[in-house]
């Protein structure tokens, strides 16, 4: 069983066959160079932050050493390069789990109410 001749495509349509598909196309390897191009320019900015508050961010990481995470987030608050926004990110983390287990360890352990549960 084959097609009718006049439901066939036509010669031309075969050599030159066209694909369709629901998935968009990747981007062209030109768009790949502009956005390493922005990738490394706000690289640059990172690092410019991280040189201007090395100083910062090193005496913090001596606060954080000591576990005193809340004088070392408060100290990172205004800064803006990747390392100080790291660490105070973490030292805001740390310092409210250790208030967490403070409170914890205030109200004793914690007591059945139902021993049936």
């Amino acid at each position: 069983m084959s097609l009718p001749a006049d439901q066939r495509r036509s010669p031309a349509s075969a050599t030159s066959p066209v694909f369709h598909t629901s998935t968009p196309a990747r981007r062209r390897v030109s768009d790949g160079f502009d956005l390493l191009a922005e990738a490394a320019e706000s690289q640059y900015i990172e690092n410019e932050y991280d040189g201007d508050e090395e100083d910062v961010v090193g005496f913090c990481q001596q606060l954080f050493d000591n576990r005193e995470f809340e004088r070392c987030a408060l100290k990172l608050d205004k800064c803006r390069g990747s390392k100080a926004m790291f660490l105070n990110m973490y030292a805001k983390y740390l310092a409210s789990r250790a208030s967490l287990v403070c409170v914890r360890k205030l109200n004793g352990p914690h007591r059945v109410v139902n021993d049936a549960l």
